[in-house]
């Protein structure tokens, strides 16, 4: 009797926790559905004026995004590699580990207002892409390297011995035997980092600005995201359909997050069949 009333317990806070999800979805999809179409991912957003769209947003996000992974992807993966398959740092190793947990759980605002008196307020960086990116990047760099580092330990030491045994050498045992099997965790610590950072918009607040129009592939225009737009749109748009675009904006972006998400889970597959583990 007391396992069925457990599991009943367990029943309805799973129910909960879906239902805001659900509730939230469907209120964005009331909202914002009627405006989704090519026209709106691809027209200029419109600040006092009804029928604007998100495509200037929707290229600032990939663009500032992708330029944050490119960066902060293989630094601190090799952060990783060097601090668990090199022994790096190994007096202040578990501080340096402490210190990458502690840097993953750091609020976004804190990184975005570091990055703003650094780069706009010390080095005098104008509000734009290139501050943004470097806001991401400071803020996936502590997430990258400690989820490398968990998932690197997961591989086993037997197959470390076994390939150095062989004859390989250290770099041809990473290269060729501990990166292969811990490829499918680390593809998939990769893209949850991503939709971070698609989601992301205090720290972008602070360094990318509010203004979206951008000069091409400037690294120095102002670019700012679907995250921010959504935002600054709801909380300040004086346009008469600004409910409107915030949801439909909202609802881009989490079909982002959706489609990374699965990528990831693709790429994680392929590489998990790819070394026998599926």
């Amino acid at each position: 009797m007391k396992t069925g009333r457990l599991t009943w317990v367990l029943y309805v806070l799973a129910g909960v926790a879906m239902a805001f999800p659900v509730f939230l979805v469907a209120s964005l999809v009331r909202d914002g559905a009627g405006l989704l179409s090519w026209r709106f991912l691809t027209s200029e957003s419109q600040p006092l004026a009804a029928g604007g769209g998100v495509g200037a947003e929707l290229f600032n996000t990939v663009y500032v995004v992708g330029l944050a992974l490119a960066a902060s992807v293989p630094v601190g993966l090799a952060a990783a590699v060097l601090r668990r398959e090199y022994g790096w740092g190994r007096r202040w190793g578990p501080s340096l580990e402490a210190l990458a947990d502690f840097g993953a759980g750091v609020p976004s605002v804190v990184v975005g207002f570091f990055a703003f008196v650094l780069l706009v307020g010390a080095l005098g960086w104008p509000f734009s892409r290139g501050a943004g990116a470097a806001a991401l990047f400071l803020l996936n760099l502590p997430w990258v390297a400690a989820s490398s580092m968990v998932v690197l330990a997961a591989v086993p030491d037997s197959l470390r011995e076994a390939s150095l045994a062989l004859g390989a050498t250290p770099w041809d045992t990473v290269r060729r035997v501990v990166l292969p099997s811990a490829a499918p965790g680390l593809v998939g610590a990769a893209t949850v980092g991503a939709a971070r950072l698609l989601g992301e918009s205090a720290a972008l607040l602070f360094t990318t600005g509010v203004n979206a129009a951008g000069a091409g592939w400037s690294f120095w225009a102002p670019g700012a995201t679907l995250a921010v737009h959504v935002f600054t749109v709801r909380t300040e748009g004086l346009a008469p359909d600004a409910t409107a675009v915030s949801a439909a904006a909202a609802l881009v972006l989490l079909a982002m997050v959706v489609v990374s998400l699965w990528l990831g889970r693709v790429v994680s597959r392929w590489f998990m069949r790819r070394s026998g583990l599926a």
